[in-house]
């Protein structure tokens, strides 16, 4: 089995755990197991190989619509593709950074990010 082949059931099955699996098989039209074309053709890991833009992640490690799982695993692939990338995850947040301090933290990274990657 190839390597893009299991991330990208890993990012599709990253959605049947979570209350959120509604939205993509509202997209669909289908559950990922009952039309697996459907899913395969808009599948961001299916694309990984055209993945060439500066990426920033970030993940609550409580977050229930997005896994930390396909977070993690989209930025392994970027840093193993060479693709400038950065990841800020925050243990106990969950889909909304709420803290003060990690809040605090997160709008800094993003605006670095955002004047370094959009900046002349």
């Amino acid at each position: 089995v190839r390597a893009s082949r299991v991330l990208a059931w890993m990012l599709v099955l990253a959605f049947l755990p979570v209350s959120t699996c509604r939205f993509p098989e509202w997209d669909h039209n289908a559950k990922a197991f009952e039309n697996k074309e459907a899913y395969e053709r808009f599948n961001p890991s299916s694309l990984v190989h055209n993945w060439r833009v500066p990426m920033l992640i970030t993940q609550g490690g409580q977050d229930f619509r997005i896994v930390d799982t396909a977070s993690l695993s989209a930025f392994n692939v970027l840093q193993r593709r060479g693709v400038p990338s950065q990841l800020l995850y925050f243990q106990n947040e969950g889909h909304w950074i709420k803290a003060l301090a990690n809040s605090k933290q997160w709008y800094t990274v993003v605006l670095q990010w955002m004047t370094k990657w959009t900046s002349n």
